[in-house]
């Protein structure tokens, strides 16, 4: 929130404080706290929703990809039968790149820097697990920073 601020304002009024001695950032931060715990709880509760959803959808496409079609016959069959059958496990990369996705949305911290970045929208297809590790990188450097010091800082410094 505070960098669309830093862009419309000059830069010097960043830095200034109001009577209070309270920086504009600051005073964003207290002013949006209860839209921010209601966007939490309502992205919690979709991410469930969702990921129950996605979890059903990569079961079924996973029985359909596996499953011979045509049982034991040797023959191929017609090109556009041979498409049909990759189908199922497209949708199955497609759900289980959604489910990572909601398990990574559920495991966030939900602090306002997470808000301010948008979901990505050009996912690598065939490497979900890949799309999971990318996602969950800053809380595994969170993890390890508190590991390591004596005293862990916030995450947001």
């Amino acid at each position: 929130m505070e960098q669309y601020i830093e862009e419309l304002v000059p830069g010097h009024f960043t830095v200034r404080t109001n009577k209070m001695e309270i920086t504009p950032g600051e005073i964003i931060r207290v002013s949006h706290t209860r839209l921010m715990e209601d966007a939490s709880k309502w992205f919690k509760k979709t991410s469930e929703s969702s990921s129950v959803v996605a979890a059903v959808h990569a079961g079924v496409s996973f029985a359909a990809s596996t499953t011979v079609t045509g049982g034991v016959n040797t023959d191929k069959g017609t090109p556009a039968f041979q498409a049909f059958e990759m189908l199922p496990l497209m949708g199955l990369c497609f759900s289980v790149t959604s489910l990572i996705m909601f398990l990574s949305i559920l495991t966030s911290r939900k602090e306002i820097k997470d808000f301010e970045t948008n979901l990505p929208i050009l996912l690598p297809i065939y490497m979900p697990a890949t799309l999971y590790v990318i996602t969950e990188l800053p809380l595994y450097v969170d993890l390890v920073r508190a590991i390591t010091m004596k005293v862990p800082l916030a995450s947001d410094k």
